[in-house]
């Protein structure tokens, strides 16, 4: 989805009239689609991004990050045990 909205949003505001304009608008949605999912936070990685986790440091800020992947994966049994209930 998030792809689809970004492809739609480009599509609609640039004209194309090459097969090269297609694919750079193409590319410019693939980095941007990319950089979304890897930078948002969620509840799920206790507020982590999964960029921060993969790479043990802050998606925006240059600092550590020392993730407790117990706690993480218990917050999200937690979260799909109240969902099943």
């Amino acid at each position: 989805q998030t792809m689809g909205n970004s492809l739609c949003t480009l599509i609609h505001s640039n004209n194309i009239n090459t097969n090269q304009q297609a694919e750079q608008i193409i590319d410019g949605a693939l980095s941007t689609t990319m950089h979304a999912l890897q930078t948002t936070v969620s509840r799920a990685f206790r507020r982590n991004s999964p960029g921060a986790l993969v790479f043990k440091r802050d998606m925006f800020f240059n600092i550590p990050l020392a993730a407790d992947f117990t706690a993480i994966q218990q917050n999200r049994q937690l979260q799909i045990d109240r969902n099943l209930e």
